[in-house]
């Protein structure tokens, strides 16, 4: 009876200890000290690999909660096909306190190789080419071979004390890198990011404190030693609560995992990273709700939403309405007025382009020149009014213009009063 009072109680106590030994868990809520490096322990969606912190597929990815020293240092999801992470979450809380560490040795995971009883990352042996991750043999002559080096996810200068930068050694937070790409835009990057978030993600109890989560896209079929992925994009992102703007903000940067020369990684919002990821992760989402998908994280940012204010270019397009009030180049209608005076052939009709009906056209086509669109129909009435500026001062001659059959009548009678007096002269005996 003794004995199996003591075997429960064996099993009472084992039950109490923290799960310490879960160093590849099932979920990382598995371990409350690897949740903390996630935003109200929320783990990113990346649709198809890890839904509601849970992965999809249980035997190609795995979660990793790094643990060195006996302390979790940061937490990472990493893919034993292409052998390297997805993504390395951490914590930021201050610049290193120490150089970086001279002479560290490569780790790598234990518990991927079926070593269940090896919570913690070790040395990694030369001698073994692992089958669910990459080793140091692997990045062996890399860089003549295909130009890449160990690239950090979890940059070293951002752990905050001495172990943690030694914990960033592992393989399971590395990918290859080409060397001109970690070396150059995506080492200026983490080194402004530092700055960036030691003034911008101050909390209220006045600590630095910001939520990072850094992962890599990989490539269709770019490998080394046919067996690590290159991956082709490189992206980070980072929140955290801003006391001096008393709310949350966040921020993001990708780069192409490709040779450059002094290029710059300009600063993004989430929409955008969601945006460049959808391709590969439809439906991705980094942080929880509370961090703003649109929002950079200092004021002098924000201007770039009242950017916005494109709508300017509204203005533009009602513009284009007052052209439409140029439709009036019913002016053309002038010109076919002017083709009815050419009908008129007697020389006594050329007093009859004096439709100074046009005059009153003329004086309508002022209006028109409201639109300095229409500029170009005041060059068509000068043309067409040539002929009738002497007109003003034939103004008069509208009493002119009465019906011509009066002028023929009035031939008709005079020449009819001259052959009646010339036929009266020489026979007046007749008409007398």
């Amino acid at each position: 009876m003794m004995g199996v009072l003591n075997h429960l109680s064996t099993l009472l106590l084992l039950s109490l200890l923290p799960p310490a030994l879960s160093h590849v868990v099932e979920k990382f809520s598995d371990v409350p000290q690897c949740q903390n490096f996630f935003l109200d322990g929320t783990t990113p969606n990346l649709p198809g690999i890890l839904v509601g912190g849970i992965v999809q597929d249980q035997n190609r990815y795995k979660l990793i909660c790094q643990l060195f020293n006996n302390i979790y240092r940061f937490a990472t999801l990493y893919d034993t096909t292409n052998r390297i992470p997805v993504f390395s979450a951490y914590t930021f809380t201050g610049p290193p306190t120490d150089c970086r560490p001279k002479h560290q040795p490569w780790m790598i995971e234990p518990q991927l190789n079926g070593e269940n009883n090896s919570p913690e990352m070790q040395k990694d042996s030369k001698e073994i080419e692992y089958q669910k991750q990459a080793g140091d043999n692997d990045y062996k002559n890399s860089i003549p071979i295909k130009g890449v080096n160990r690239g950090h996810l979890f940059p070293c200068s951002h752990a905050h004390d001495l172990d943690t930068q030694k914990s960033t050694f592992t393989l399971t937070n590395i990918v290859p890198q080409v060397v001109s790409f970690n070396g150059g835009s995506w080492e200026r990057m983490e080194r402004n990011v530092s700055k960036k978030l030691m003034t911008d993600c101050i909390n209220n109890n006045g600590n630095v404190e910001a939520y990072v989560v850094t992962g890599a896209v990989p490539s269709s079929n770019n490998t080394l030693n046919n067996r690590v992925n290159i991956p082709d994009l490189m992206w980070t992102a980072y929140c955290c609560y801003n006391n001096n703007l008393k709310q949350w903000v966040a921020q993001a940067h990708w780069g192409e995992n490709q040779k450059e020369d002094n290029k710059t990684l300009p600063s993004k919002t989430l929409a955008e990273l969601y945006n460049k990821l959808n391709p590969n992760y439809p439906g991705v989402q980094v942080f929880p709700e509370q961090c703003p998908i649109s929002l950079y994280p200092t004021t002098t940012s924000t201007p770039t939403t009242t950017t916005t204010p494109t709508t300017t270019t509204t203005p533009t397009t009602t513009a284009t309405t007052p052209t439409t009030t140029t439709t009036p180049t019913t002016t053309t209608t002038p010109t076919t007025t002017t083709t009815t005076p050419t009908t008129a052939t007697t020389p006594t009709t050329t007093s009859t382009p004096t439709t100074t009906t046009t005059p009153t056209t003329t004086t309508t086509t002022p209006t028109t020149t409201t639109t300095p669109t229409t500029t170009t129909t005041p060059t068509t009435t000068p043309t067409t009014n040539p002929t009738t500026t002497p007109n003003p001062t034939t103004t008069p001659n509208p009493t002119t213009t009465p019906n011509p059959w009066k002028n023929y009548l009035e031939m008709i009678l005079s020449t009819l009063r001259n052959l009646y007096n010339s036929m009266r002269n020489s026979s007046g005996r007749f008409f007398g």
